[in-house]
């Protein structure tokens, strides 16, 4: 009969390696010879100090203890002995070390898993290189030993655990580590100014198994190159409230720090786009901040349950991993804009603390109403995912979100976004969408004249519907003098500067929305569409390449086929519509410009095919229609569609003056007429 599992408390410890994958991909017999001498030490150390190996994983070891003494002392040493090991072989290495006092359960072949194990694995990741990091659990056993030293890091968030876990880097004397040598310095966390920074607002970052823990890892050993400037990714918070159903409220306060983050100069916020596209990878946070190319992580978690909220937040240093800041909130739910300003300014404070004096305040509640806040976030989830259904129920919450509070311009912005997004993406006509745009955007201006989104969303409408062209410039300028950072608003400022032919002045506004918001992929994509506005094709494929490396979108594919088919690189513009195609869903703008480049490429079906599909979504896409027929040779056809398209004030029409793929048009004297028509 098969023996029962043994339960037992145990001090469970995990050990690794930094920076053994980029060894051993440059040397893999070097990386071997690594593994070995920290096998070596690690059996000897735990043998001495009373614990068991219960198997190596690659260059990572699992221990266990009977006493968290012997567990800490085993770290500190192993640590010690390994690095100075290492350094005389000429490649100095550091290893990681997590330990936490829980109960584990042995099999008969002498492995152990359960909780303790689990936790024990989710510490080892928070180490930085060169750290031993033990539970609090652990600490409250040795607090009173002397010889060690302990920095406290803060609560964090564990993906798997109901509760964070207070966490502690130990570091010890020679005497506490049983040896006559002198321990391997513990990095320890910086106060004060510090070098830049980048915010994430949390991803799930444990481990669900060992297995798991050792394939996620990642490279450690190479510095972030943000290097110059103080920069901040906010990953979206995890939602850790019984239940789950609260990740609407994670995503919304992830999307308030950035935003308020943004309105500082000095600070370089990476995108919501860019940030959330972590948003659930099983990638430590480090790896996250090298990819997006910051200095530094805000990583979090939020905890809802009835009109109780728990907010825990660290900044994470990407080069070493250390913390700069940490802190818990347990508050009411009415308290959240405080929770938000108190992290803002937190963060700020680490990193440029003059800027923490200026008395500027980073998040602006909007609503003293908990519900209609709620309703809010929900209804800015769901329009961030820009699909059809999606965006018809980000319409219901944000009407519901007004009807808790009718005083919420905020809300009423959302409704406008709400309008445009459905117009922009061709789900819904422009005799649908434009007045109720125009309500909700005047009503938000009426509730708080100063709300610089309201006046973007009005000056938008003027620009693309009213044709009125001096009201919309007028609306954009008082958009940029409420908020000079609003980067959405000098983005459609461009546009309007594109439409009025002043192509300087245009890609000036496009390049400075992206030094306000420089991680912004959505910005960068649109800036290779201003240079190709400007026949900049050169220019244009630079930035969307650079756009389809921070987060490739089929519109990304679509406007760099239009760039590489007006090069002449017709191979490179054929496979990019093939990548566009596949991934732009229902984005009317993307299937536009493959199409005209399909039918540039003598690729008729397919062309035709994609403008069937845009007839049948409605006035909102006559425009992109006659485009394609532009590319297939088609005058005639080309010119009603455009005829159409003013007739019905189809968006993209503004453009008359400035599109490269009207310029076999200019000549007729139909399209001369409607120019003249347009004010152009």
């Amino acid at each position: 009969m098969k023996a029962e599992p043994g339960r037992r408390l145990a001090a469970v410890w995990f050990a690794d390696i930094v920076g053994f994958t980029g060894l051993s991909s440059r040397d893999e017999d070097a990386a071997l010879r690594m593994v070995d001498t920290f096998q070596a030490i690690t059996r000897r150390v735990v043998g001495q100090m009373g614990g068991t190996v219960v198997k190596f994983l690659g260059d990572g070891g699992l221990a266990v203890f009977p006493s968290a003494d012997g567990a800490v002392r085993a770290g500190l040493a192993v640590q010690r002995e390994f690095q100075a090991r290492t350094a005389e072989s000429g490649s100095a290495a550091f290893l990681r070390v997590g330990i936490h006092l829980g109960e584990v359960v042995a099999t008969p072949d002498g492995d152990v898993y359960g909780d303790g194990v689990n936790t024990a694995a989710r510490i080892q990741d928070e180490a930085a290189p060169g750290q031993v990091v033990v539970s609090a659990d652990v600490w409250r056993q040795i607090r009173q030993r002397s010889g060690y030293r302990f920095d406290a890091l803060g609560e964090r968030a564990l993906q798997g655990l109901e509760e964070p876990v207070r966490l502690y880097a130990v570091d010890g004397t020679p005497e506490a580590i049983g040896s006559d040598e002198s321990p391997s310095p513990v990095p320890r966390r910086r106060t004060g100014r510090t070098r830049p920074i980048a915010l994430t607002g949390v991803a799930a970052l444990g481990l669900a198994a060992i297995g798991w823990w050792l394939s996620a890892r990642g490279d450690m050993s190479n510095p972030t190159t943000a290097q110059a400037a103080s920069t901040i990714a906010v990953l979206p918070f995890t939602d850790m409230s019984p239940g789950g159903g609260q990740e609407y409220f994670g995503d919304g306060m992830t999307e308030e720090l950035i935003n308020a983050l943004t309105k500082l100069e000095g600070i370089g916020v990476v995108s919501r786009t860019s940030a959330f596209a972590y948003k659930g990878q099983n990638l430590d946070v480090r790896e996250i901040g090298r990819r997006l190319d910051v200095g530094n992580v805000l990583e979090g978690s939020i905890r809802v349950a009835g009109d109780r909220l728990r907010v825990t937040a660290r900044l994470v240093e990407v080069e070493n991993g250390r913390d700069l800041w940490s802190e818990s909130y347990d508050r009411e739910m009415k308290d959240v804009f405080v929770i938000q300003e108190e992290i803002a300014r937190s963060i700020v404070s680490a990193l440029e603390p003059e800027l923490a004096s200026a008395g500027i305040v980073l998040v602006a509640s909007g609503t003293e109403n908990p519900e209609a806040y709620q309703l809010y976030l929900q209804g800015r989830y769901f329009w961030n995912q820009r699909t059809r259904e999606s965006l018809a129920r980000a319409t219901e919450l944000f009407e519901a979100a007004i009807r808790a509070d009718t005083t919420y311009a905020l809300a009423y912005t959302g409704m406008a976004d709400v309008y445009s997004m459905l117009r922009g993406r061709g789900f819904m006509s422009v005799t649908e969408t434009a007045e109720k745009q125009r309500a909700a955007a005047q009503k938000a201006i009426e509730l708080d004249p100063g709300l610089s989104e309201a006046h973007t969303s009005l000056a938008q409408l003027l620009f693309e519907y009213d044709w009125d062209w001096d009201a919309a410039g007028r609306e954009f300028q008082r958009a940029l003098e409420l908020d000079t950072r609003n980067a959405n608003a000098r983005h459609w400022y461009s546009h309007y500067l594109t439409a009025m032919g002043r192509t300087r002045e245009s890609l000036e506004q496009s390049e400075r929305a992206i030094e306000v918001s420089p991680y912004d992929d959505i910005l960068r994509e649109h800036l290779g569409w201003h240079y190709a506005m400007a026949r900049d094709y050169e220019r244009a494929l630079e930035a969307q390449l650079r756009a389809l490396e921070m987060n490739p979108t089929g519109r990304t594919h679509a406007f760099l086929a239009f760039a590489y088919q007006a090069l002449g690189r017709n191979a490179e513009a054929l496979a990019a519509c093939e990548k566009a195609m596949a991934t732009f869903g229902e984005d009317a703008l993307a299937m536009g410009f493959v199409g005209y480049v399909l039918g540039r490429l003598d690729h008729r079906r397919d062309a035709l095919d994609l403008a069937r599909d845009l007839e049948l979504r409605g006035d909102q896409t006559y425009y992109a229609v006659a485009l394609i027929h532009v590319a297939l040779g088609d005058r005639n056809r080309a010119l009603a569609w455009l005829e159409r398209a003013y007739a019905s004030h189809s968006p993209g029409l503004v453009y008359l003056s400035a599109d490269p793929r009207l310029d076999d048009l200019r000549s007729d004297p139909r399209f001369v007429s409607l120019m003249d028509r347009m004010r152009l």
